[in-house]
């Protein structure tokens, strides 16, 4: 071949298939942890907390593989990245081959995605230096890593090729030469923005431009004015707004450069959530389509639900948790992330958002989070550094929604927390199911606490009999037959049927009820809030502001928070017992 001869290249070099070539991110291992496997191709997912070390880890891992032999990839602060595996296939020839297959021959080197790489390059790299992850300029050639600003580059005008049998020098010749790939370009952009694009075949420089020609292509010997007015009625991509444009970014090369290992840090950078979820899709199936391993670090829930809902992926997603200044890597099983997607109700709640959160606390109701969240916005200085913004309300639609999404959530390694009403005593199984489900233990010691704390709440109810009923509702409606059956009489009859609840005085009262062995109660509290579960001491939400005037139900909710009740030291130390609960299991889930 042209190249063969060109480069000089010895008589072993010859004759390589450039698809027999290929390589992608093997292994990787944060701070000396457990290596965690990626998958070759499709996609994998970087997600964690605020500075929790995402856009770091990406940097060092495109820094390790672009490093020569003998060089360094720096000395970077804080050191994330401590073991990096690349795998490849192929032989050196298939190398020159793949290197030449869509590139070109300059000065006794090979040019491919702008990158110029001699043969003594290639020689070091697959005799040395790939063994240690660094690949030089070969990595810059088969890695691509765009950046904010690098993706606003990539939608800009690129100068035609002098000859029209130059190989492509710019990602935009690439959409030139092959209509199949314009064609997947603009379906993409149709799907996530309604409007298409139109590469300008008139203009001086090649232009993307947005939207379509409703003119009919001429012969290009004889272009008519009436289409180059509609070509130029259209606005060139570059000048479109940051969302599109960095979109585009991302899309164009991934497309255009045949790279084998796509790093990208925030990609669903200026978009609304439901083009971030379009695009989370259409990355899955670009990467699946192409055969790509894109690694992304993401803070987005909509571009994670995006990738899940992609039909046929699976992907890797690694979880990264700070503590102090040690950042540990977790590989989440792909399995619960299906789970959530397969539940109707955790795919349609905030679940997801728990994988960019420090901790998330679950309540029972949706109005127990707002009231918490609010009183932890007022509680002041929070264990460990803790912001409120790193805490997420999550609601389980009542306690027995607790295990599920408490199990998921633990599955990604995330620390979980309970706030439970007291009555959540009453029923000892579901309890020790909870317990277990935050990753917590139900001691010899808490089974004690409970049965001694408990005991005076253990009666046995009598039931009504038939003869009882008839004479409750007759008492409350005999007073005149023919009004209307409205809510009020409904609220009656209720309360006359009633049968006594024990624990209807501890919801009333809090821990002050537990007059039976209230040492044991103060036990029972402290030992579950080490387990996760955080019992509301004064009994549950409303008797936080017990004085409002304000019936229990969706009025409560606005009333109290009008009226501060979530800055009262009662609200605001509950608040801060649940983030010492929540720093407590960061802890326990911090490796060894």
């Amino acid at each position: 071949m042209d190249y063969e001869l060109s480069l000089n290249l010895p008589q072993d070099d010859h004759g390589g298939d450039p698809d027999s070539f290929s390589a992608h991110v093997a292994r990787i291992a944060v701070q000396d942890g457990e290596p965690i496997a990626l998958g070759a191709t499709g996609v994998t997912l970087i997600v964690g907390g605020n500075n929790a070390g995402k856009s770091t880890l990406l940097k060092q891992i495109h820094a390790r593989i672009t490093s020569g032999w003998g060089g360094s990839s720096g000395n970077p602060s804080p050191r994330l990245l401590t073991t990096l595996d690349v795998a490849t296939t192929g032989t050196r020839a298939d190398v020159f081959a793949w290197l030449a297959s869509e590139g070109h021959v300059s000065e006794k080197s090979i040019v491919r995605n702008g990158i110029s790489i001699s043969p003594s390059v290639v020689n070091v790299v697959w005799d040395t230096s790939r063994a240690q992850g660094r690949f030089d300029k070969i990595g810059q050639a088969f890695t691509l890593a765009p950046n904010a600003r690098t993706r606003f580059n990539a939608v800009a005008a690129a100068p035609r090729r002098p000859d029209v049998s130059d190989p492509p020098a710019t990602d935009l010749h690439y959409f030139e030469d092959d209509p199949a790939l314009m064609a997947e370009l603009d379906e993409y952009t149709r799907d996530i923005f309604g409007v298409g694009l139109t590469l300008d075949p008139l203009s001086g420089s090649l232009i993307l431009r947005f939207g379509h020609v409703n003119v009919e292509a001429p012969r290009v010997d004889n272009i008519s004015h009436e289409y180059r007015q509609a070509v130029a009625a259209l606005t060139p991509l570059e000048k479109q707004g940051d969302g599109i444009s960095s979109t585009l970014g991302l899309l164009i090369p991934l497309l255009a450069g045949r790279r084998p290992i796509t790093l990208v840090d925030e990609p669903e950078a200026y978009l609304h959530p439901p083009q971030a979820y379009k695009l989370g899709q259409i990355v899955a199936r670009i990467a699946d389509r192409h055969k790509i391993q894109a690694v992304i670090a993401t803070h987005d829930r909509n571009f994670v639900a995006g990738v899940l809902a992609h039909r046929d992926a699976s992907p890797t997603v690694i979880r990264l948790e700070r503590l102090g200044d040690t950042t540990a890597a977790f590989a989440v099983d792909p399995q619960r992330l299906r789970e959530i997607w397969s539940s109707a109700l955790l795919r349609h709640s905030n679940i997801l958002d728990g994988l960019f959160h420090r901790a998330v606390i679950i309540a029972e109701q949706e109005r127990d989070c707002v009231f918490y969240h609010a009183a932890l916005e007022s509680a002041g200085d929070l264990p460990g550094d803790l912001l409120p913004s790193d805490v997420l309300f999550v609601s389980a639609h009542g306690m027995g929604g607790i295990p599920e999404i408490a199990s998921v959530l633990k599955s990604a390694h995330v620390p979980v927390v309970a706030a439970i009403d007291i009555d959540g005593l009453r029923d000892k199984v579901a309890l020790r199911r909870i317990v277990a489900s935050l990753g917590g233990m139900w001691t010899e010691t808490i089974d004690k606490a409970f049965t001694a704390a408990t005991a005076q709440f253990r009666t046995v109810r009598k039931p009504l009999t038939r003869q009882q009923v008839l004479a409750a509702v007759a008492s409350v409606l005999d007073d005149d037959r023919t009004k209307v059956y409205d809510i009020d009489a409904q609220r009656a009859v209720k309360a006359a049927l009633s049968v006594d609840d024990p624990w209807a005085s501890a919801k009333l009262h809090g821990l002050s009820a537990f007059h039976g062995d209230r040492p044991a109660a103060d036990r029972l509290f402290a030992e579950l809030a080490e387990q996760g579960v955080v019992l509301v001491p004064v009994g549950e939400l409303e008797r936080f502001a017990p004085s409002l005037g304000v019936a229990k139900g969706k009025n409560w909710l606005p009333a109290a928070l009008e009226a501060s009740a979530h800055e009262l030291d009662a609200a605001t130390s509950y608040a801060a017992s649940l983030a010492a609960a929540a720093i407590v299991a960061e802890t326990r889930s911090a490796p060894a």
